[in-house]
Formats: structure tokens, sequence, C-alpha cells
């Protein structure tokens, strides 16, 4: 939910990270291909309103192991052309 005053903006782009079980610490996922390559859409998220997107994580990180995932996803108050400022949001996982 967009509960923000703003209208927002975010792409396609996302990353997740493991917890490691033994220290407690996230690490970054590998990547099981090379050359990775996102497209450049831009998702239009009004303020009061909700968004949700599904999102395949198999095709970047194939098959997942159960455990504690967190997704790293940006979002954009784009205010115009040189004035907008950007917004890092994680959201913990259990799998």
């Amino acid at each position: 939910m967009d509960d923000t005053d703003k209208n927002i903006q975010c792409g396609s782009y996302f990353c997740l990270k493991m917890k490691d079980e033994e220290t407690g610490e996230w690490r970054k996922l590998d990547e099981v291909i090379d050359n990775t390559a996102f497209t450049l859409e831009t998702y239009m998220i009004q303020k009061d309103s909700h968004y949700e997107k599904v999102i395949n994580f198999e095709w970047l990180y194939g098959k997942l192991e159960p455990g504690i995932y967190y997704i790293v996803k940006t979002v954009t108050d784009f205010r115009g052309i040189g004035d907008y400022t950007d917004y890092t949001y994680t959201a913990e996982i259990c799998i």
C-alpha cells in the first residue's frame, strides 16, 4: 500500500539476500545465470493505492532452499527531471 502522500514508481529490478543461520548475517544470493539484465519498464504506484507484483525468483537464483530471505526493492519519488528521491525497501520472506 502506498500510504505516502506521493505518487511513486519502481522498475523490475530486485535482489534477494539469505540469512546465514550460523552467523545471523545476510548475504546476497549467487545468480545462476551470467550477464543478468532487467527490463526498464516503470510501474506507477498512485498514492493511497495498492500495488502487487508477482516476482519469479527461480530464473535468477534457481530453486530456493528453505530459509529466511529478504527481497530488496527500490522505489522512486520522481518529481521531475533531475528532481527525485530513491528509497530502498526490504521485506522478509520465509520459505
